[in-house]
């Protein structure tokens, strides 16, 4: 009776120690995938983000009537930035 009881509870332990651990390491390595795969999506979107604020704002208009969503949200920003860079042109300390 011994015998087979512990045979029976080493294998349901096993089992089940197996299962936790590949639902953990599943998890895990999902986790770690979708990490690396969103720091790579910001860095292209940051490369992107700054090719866009460095272009004229008409073009960034262009692109954003073309459909470009990054064009749609940097625009008002590339406006800002290009006016700033203007006034900044424009100052003198006479």
């Amino acid at each position: 009776y011994y015998a087979a009881r512990d045979a029976i509870y080493d294998a349901a332990d096993d089992a089940a120690r197996d299962a936790a651990f590949n639902a953990a390491w599943d998890a895990a390595d999902n986790s770690a995938k979708v990490a690396a795969y969103d720091a790579v999506r910001a860095l292209i979107a940051w490369d992107d983000c700054g090719a866009l604020l460095d272009e004229n704002p008409e073009d960034v208009k262009i692109m954003g009537l073309l459909g470009n969503q990054a064009a749609v949200l940097l625009y008002p920003a590339c406006f800002v930035l290009n006016k700033s860079k203007e006034l900044e042109n424009n100052v003198s300390f006479d």
